[in-house]
């Protein structure tokens, strides 16, 4: 190659890093924990030497080596992990690139969390602006729903969304008490519709007040054959029992088609 093949474009580009297929986000395949993932570096206008194309090369994980070389696989955590490639020239000049891996892992149905977010679409006859309430079993006596946690009217954080369990303990006084919860819709499922579920539940720590949409699905016998029949309510819940953590029904509303 004579220089005048040369590109000035090329004699003189600016060294960097890449690594192959960016920030991504990675199924679950095997339904454990974290996932094998694998990379690739290309490297451009680095300095060379006779040993190789670049003095060093590392692959670091919370700025940690963990492994070396251009290709790599890493073992990788569920949620997002910043995986960084580092090369080192031969004059020690050092060049990074990075990249944001998230590992969706997939929903295992279990008896406490049979879906992967709670919650069931509301009767389109009511015209809720909502497209996910909760619901009241009455063949389990749970109430199922999300709740955004709020400080004065102004949610606490975007993030303070959780799936809540209560047991109704009294249906005279419609106490119920907390029974389990977890972050709401980790898996980031959709709804039947294709949308990011809503979340239905309001907890104000100024009043400590829950506040929710609830369906309920009640059992009727007709003919000898069990039937659901499932009303809409706005509810609204006093903490009564902060050390137990049961509440008082306040107030319902049952929500009617227009």
């Amino acid at each position: 190659m004579s220089i005048s093949d040369l590109k000035i474009t090329d004699a003189f580009a600016a060294p960097e890093v890449t690594i192959l297929g960016g920030s991504r986000t990675i199924a679950d395949t095997d339904n454990a924990a974290g996932e094998s993932v694998s990379f690739t570096a290309t490297t451009t206008g680095i300095a060379t030497n006779s040993d190789g194309p670049i003095a060093t090369t590392q692959w670091l994980v919370d700025g940690v080596e963990v492994a070396t070389g251009l290709s790599a696989t890493i073992a990788l955590p569920n949620g997002s992990t910043v995986v960084t490639f580092k090369a080192t020239d031969n004059d020690g000049s050092v060049y990074s690139a990075s990249v944001d891996i998230k590992i969706k892992a997939q929903y295992v149905p279990s008896s406490t969390w049979p879906a992967p977010f709670n919650g069931v679409s509301p009767n389109s006859s009511l015209s809720l602006a909502l497209n996910n309430i909760g619901v009241y079993e009455a063949s389990t006596g749970l109430i199922s729903s999300c709740i955004s946690v709020y400080t004065n009217g102004e949610a606490s954080d975007a993030d303070a969304k959780f799936d809540i369990l209560f047991n109704l303990l009294n249906d005279s006084s419609g106490d119920i008490q907390y029974a389990n919860s977890r972050a709401f819709n980790a898996f980031e499922k959709l709804t039947a519709d294709g949308q990011a579920p809503d979340c239905s539940g309001k907890y104000e720590t100024t009043t400590n007040v829950f506040s929710d949409t609830i369906e309920t699905r009640l059992i009727t016998d007709l003919f000898g054959v069990s039937l659901p029949i499932n009303k809409t309510f706005n509810v609204s819940f006093q903490l009564i029992d902060a050390a137990n953590l049961i509440f008082r029904l306040l107030s319902y509303e049952e929500l009617v088609a227009p």
